[in-house]
C-alpha cells in the first residue's frame, strides 16, 4: 500500500509542478482577488486538458482566450462570409472586394485552394485602395504585404 501512495504523490507532483510553474513563469499568477489555492486548482485542471484535442480549445475559450486552431478559424471565417453574403443579398451594403476575399478565405479553410490566401490578400488591398485607405496603388503591397491593418 505504501508503494501506491508514494506513486500517487509523485504523479500528482508531476502534474501540479509544471502547471503552476509554467503559469508563474509566463506571468499568469493569481489575481488580486483570487486565492492561491483556487488559482492553483484551476491551473492544474486546465493544464491537464492541454493535451486533449478540442477540450483544450474549450477550456481556453472558457478562460477568455480565443482558440486559434484551423477548425475555429474556418468557423469564424464562414460566419463572417455568410454575414457578408447576407448583407449584400438584403441590400444593406454593396458587395466589394473585401466580401469576395472573405468568401475566398472561408472556402479555402474548408477546401484548400492553391493561391487562395494570395488572391484574398490582393483583393483586400484593392478594396482598401478603392476606399482611399492606401494612397497610390502599389503592386508590391497588393501582392506581398496586403492592406494596412491599422
Amino acid at each position: 500500500m505504501r508503494g501506491v501512495a508514494s506513486y500517487t504523490r509523485t504523479m500528482t507532483w508531476y502534474l501540479a509542478a509544471p502547471a503552476i510553474l509554467s503559469a508563474l513563469l509566463v506571468g499568469q499568477g493569481p489575481g488580486d482577488d483570487e486565492s492561491w489555492i483556487a488559482w492553483s486548482a484551476k491551473s492544474i485542471a486546465s493544464y491537464g486538458f492541454a493535451a486533449v484535442f478540442m477540450l483544450r480549445d474549450l477550456v481556453s475559450a472558457a478562460s477568455g482566450f480565443t482558440p486559434s486552431s484551423a477548425w475555429s478559424r474556418a468557423l469564424d471565417a464562414s460566419i463572417r462570409a455568410s454575414k457578408g453574403i447576407k448583407d449584400v443579398a438584403t441590400g444593406e451594403k454593396d458587395g466589394d472586394m473585401e466580401d469576395i476575399a472573405k468568401i475566398l478565405r472561408s472556402t479555402s479553410y474548408l477546401y484548400p485552394l492553391p493561391g487562395a490566401g494570395q488572391a484574398a490578400r490582393t483583393l483586400e488591398y484593392i478594396g482598401s485602395q478603392e476606399a482611399g485607405n492606401e494612397g497610390d496603388f502599389n503592386i508590391y503591397k497588393a501582392i506581398v504585404v496586403g492592406k494596412d491593418r491599422d
